[in-house]
């Protein structure tokens, strides 16, 4: 199956919906581009909604925690 995300600002809240497979590199950096242009905008907390994932390889556990570092170095929090 194909990688989507769909993510919804609210507030300074990102709502981020993954689905399918993340499995290369450059799905995850996309990923973590799209993320990087709401920080900017001053989002401080990320809502990660796995519900739809059906895989994920290391590259995507990768960007799991570059979200993380990235979201707690602007003293906000990932769940």
């Amino acid at each position: 199956m194909s990688f989507s995300f769909h993510i919804k600002k609210e507030n300074n809240v990102l709502i981020i919906a993954l689905n399918g497979s993340l499995n290369n590199k450059q799905q995850a950096e996309n990923l973590l581009e799209e993320i990087d242009f709401y920080f900017n905008e001053g989002v401080n907390a990320i809502i990660l909604d796995l519900a739809e994932m059906e895989y994920m390889n290391s590259s995507g556990l990768g960007i799991f925690i570059s979200i993380l570092t990235q979201t707690r170095n602007r003293n906000g929090e990932v769940v």
